[in-house]
């Protein structure tokens, strides 16, 4: 921005925030849509204010955003970023936010802006065979069964004769092993047992280290 920002953290979400309050709008309503006019990617943002709760998603519904409504009660929303948190928390899953949608919860209930418009949908690939947890539903399949069906596919596409045994690697590809040996015949088993007592080795969490580790 022109006029100089300082930032705290490299987090992005301290970019949309700085966006939201250096707005002049009068309304927060009117500053979260002029970030979203500004911002390029893939976002899921929740807003919380004194009196409203305000999620919004990028044009192009790269990141999943879900509402649910708690279990026999009126205009008590929740909104998270898989649906299996909807379920733990007792609530049952209404819908998802669209793309390019503004969903504004007060104590007046629900109000859905099209902050803007969708131009193309493009959910990204990694949510199917990576991010979302596999009791989550993304376009109303679980990502279980979706995850089972990628592996039937890729046992067509490209089969493993001879192989003694089908295992996955890390635990997100198990649906996907699973559906592996069912396609293929090929007996199911485990290989490798994950530490679940480390952090993930997989991705450092800052660039110097990650320029470390690659060299």
């Amino acid at each position: 921005m022109s006029h100089g920002v300082e930032f705290a953290t490299t987090n992005d979400s301290e970019v949309i925030a700085k966006l939201i309050s250096g707005s002049q709008a009068s309304r927060i309503e009117d500053a979260i849509v002029e970030a979203m006019q500004v911002i390029h990617g893939a976002y899921s943002v929740l807003v919380m204010t004194e009196d409203k709760l305000i999620a919004f998603r990028d044009p192009n519904g790269i990141r999943p955003l879900s509402i649910g409504l708690l279990n026999g009660e009126r205009n008590h929303f929740v909104v998270a970023s898989e649906t299996c948190a909807i379920n733990t928390v007792g609530a049952h899953f209404i819908r998802d936010v669209e793309p390019g949608e503004m969903i504004v919860i007060s104590d007046d209930g629900l109000q859905e802006i099209q902050a803007l418009s969708v131009y193309r949908r493009a959910i990204c690939i990694f949510e199917f065979i990576y991010f979302a947890r596999p009791d989550s539903m993304i376009y109303g399949k679980t990502l279980h069964e979706a995850r089972r069906r990628m592996g039937h596919e890729l046992a067509k596409e490209h089969p493993a004769p001879g192989s003694h045994v089908v295992f996955p690697i890390p635990d997100t590809g198990t649906p996907a092993a699973i559906g592996f040996a069912q396609a293929s015949r090929i007996p199911y088993g485990e290989g490798v047992i994950k530490n679940r007592y480390i952090h993930r080795t997989f991705i450092q969490p800052d660039q110097r280290m990650r320029r470390w580790v690659c060299g």
